[in-house]
C-alpha cells in the first residue's frame, strides 16, 4: 500500500484506526451512514456533500460484492444480491446502489465470521424490498 501511494501514515497508525473501526467505535448508525453514502455514489445523505468520488465507490462496491463477507461472500451475494461488508464485531453494512444502504449489528457470528442475525435481516429486507441486483424487478 505504501509503495502504491495509498498508505500515507505509519503502519502502527493504520492498524490502530482499523482496530477502532472494526471492533470498538463504529455504531450501527455509522455503518448505515457509510452504506447510504455508498448507495448515493459518494454523496453523504442529509448534507449533499460529496465525500467520495463515484469511481472510488464503484471500486469499493465491487470488492464488497466479491469478498466483503469473508468466505460467506458467495452465499450472501446469491441470497441478498447486494454488495456488503461485515466485521468481526458483528456489524454488517449492505448497499443497493442508487437505492439505499442498510446496516445491522448483532454479536453472534457464523462460521465465516458474519453476524447471524444481520445476515438474516439483510436477506429478508432484500427479498421484501426487491433489492437483489441480479433479480428481475417489477415483474
Amino acid at each position: 500500500m505504501r509503495g502504491g501511494g495509498m498508505l500515507t501514515c505509519s503502519v502502527e497508525e493504520a492498524v490502530e484506526v482499523l482496530a477502532r473501526v472494526c471492533s470498538i467505535q463504529v455504531t450501527a448508525t455509522d455503518l448505515a451512514t457509510m452504506a447510504a453514502t455508498f448507495a448515493g455514489w459518494g454523496v453523504r445523505p442529509g448534507t449533499d456533500e460529496r465525500v467520495l468520488p463515484a469511481a472510488v465507490v464503484t471500486e469499493a462496491l465491487s470488492v464488497m460484492a466479491t469478498c466483503g463477507m469473508y468466505d460467506g461472500s458467495g452465499r450472501w451475494i446469491h441470497r441478498a444480491g447486494m454488495p456488503a461488508k461485515s466485521g468481526v464485531s458483528g456489524g454488517l453494512m449492505a448497499v443497493a446502489p442508487g437505492v439505499l444502504g442498510l446496516a445491522g449489528w448483532s454479536p453472534r457470528l457464523d462460521e465465516q465470521g458474519n453476524s447471524v442475525r444481520a445476515l438474516l435481516a439483510g436477506e429478508w429486507l432484500s427479498e421484501e424490498l426487491g433489492l437483489h441486483q441480479f433479480a428481475p424487478h417489477g415483474s
